[in-house]
């Protein structure tokens, strides 16, 4: 185990060899790869590197089901090997008695260190025991269990390591695509539990501060604009309802996934005919529901009637009529119809992702009507997530 950066814990009371077998414990999978170079001897006995040392203790671990292994072999290597077992055989068959080489000869011929390979006696042996060779050998002859986990992978370039390994690990396309994905789904499903509840209560935007906003509209409708609605104190607490469930929710709701797709180009799709690449509906999706995440979070006008709404609730708590301004009433309508677009377009992006491409794109998603909201109270994520791929837009 080799690092060059030093964001790692270490345990300083422990020998480095002992911590490197030790880490290998808490290791779901074990990637060895076999180059030019053998690394430091552990074992002067046996002559076997810290390297090797790791890969036996993985191995065992492997036969306990505790560990998964995968070992890449440089190409060269490979070939080196090959090229000297097929000298070590026509020295052997063909010079050995007539040029009277003794055994000595033919291992340190067949041995000897060049750039491609700096010990090869040690890499070949490696090699052997890497492939259960002998293992295989007593299986085949004599009728014993095959060994497991000899799988050994050729590779040409660090590519071929990362082909091998999107097999192993199911990783299927792009893997930086793949977590935004991942992410994504997960700040949806955030921001659509940020929507869906208040102080622990479900309050439907369509039901609790829409309800407010339609009867609060309707107390204005009369007036001209910027004068003052006179709300009752009943009316008052519907007020209190629509600030509590709108003002600070804008400014809770998370964009650090969105935005980083919206840079990153990772979901622009290639037009074959053009050569060229394009907006598909999920990009479009995404970008409709920056725009409108943007202007929810960034109203300037909200920002700037915050103090004013916070006095309305003060007032409002008690049993006198209330003076709103027309202007503040429209402006709460407008934050109480962003949030039920927005979730709207979140669900949609969220479906899209998930991998259901009929569904409609944010454009034509209507903000009307009603959407039937989870029951719980406060619902789960995964009752949300359930919600969200099934509730009718």
């Amino acid at each position: 185990m080799l690092s060059e950066l030093n964001d790692f814990a270490k345990p300083f009371d422990t020998n480095s060899y002992n911590a490197c077998l030790q880490a290998i414990d808490d290791c779901e999978y074990f990637v060895l790869l076999i180059g030019a170079r053998t690394g430091g001897v552990l074992n002067e006995q046996e002559g076997a590197s810290i390297t090797r040392m790791e890969y036996r203790h993985a191995y065992e671990r492997l036969k306990q089901g505790r560990l998964k292994l995968l070992v890449f072999v440089r190409k060269e290597i490979w070939d080196v090997r090959e090229d000297r077992r097929t000298l070590e055989r026509v020295l052997r068959e063909e010079y050995q008695k007539d040029h009277e080489l003794s055994d000595q000869d033919v291992v340190a011929l067949t041995n000897h260190p060049s750039r491609a390979i700096n010990n090869p006696e040690a890499t070949f042996s490696f090699l052997a025991e890497v492939a259960r060779s002998s293992e295989m050998k007593q299986a085949v002859t004599v009728g014993a269990d095959f060994p497991k986990g000899n799988w050994i992978h050729v590779f040409n370039t660090f590519e071929d390591i990362a082909l091998a390994l999107r097999q192993v690990l199911h990783i299927t396309g792009n893997l930086r695509r793949r977590a935004l994905v991942l992410g994504l789904r997960q700040e949806f499903i955030r921001n659509l539990s940020k929507l869906l509840k208040r102080k622990n209560e479900i309050v439907p935007v369509n039901q609790g501060a829409r309800d407010a906003w339609a009867i609060l509209q309707a107390q204005s409708g009369s007036q001209e604009k910027r004068k003052l609605t006179e709300v009752s104190p009943v009316e008052a607490r519907l007020l209190n309802t629509l600030i509590a469930g709108t003002l600070n929710l804008p400014r809770e709701l998370e964009t650090r996934f969105l935005d980083e797709a919206l840079r990153s180009g990772e979901f622009l799709e290639h037009d074959g005919q053009a050569d060229n690449y394009k907006i598909g509906p999920l990009l479009q999706c995404l970008i409709e529901l920056g725009g409108t995440l943007e202007a929810f979070r960034n109203n300037q006008l909200v920002a700037e009637r915050r103090t004013q709404f916070v006095e309305y609730i003060t007032k409002g708590s008690g049993d006198e009529t209330v003076s709103v301004s027309n202007v503040d009433l429209t402006l709460l309508g407008w934050i109480t119809e962003q949030a039920e677009t927005t979730i709207r377009r979140l669900v949609s992006a969220f479906r899209i992702l998930g991998g259901q491409p009929d569904v409609e794109t944010a454009a034509d998603i209507k903000t009307g009507g009603v959407i039937d909201l989870p029951t719980k109270n406060p619902p789960t994520w995964d009752e949300i997530e359930h919600w969200a791929n099934t509730v009718p837009l």
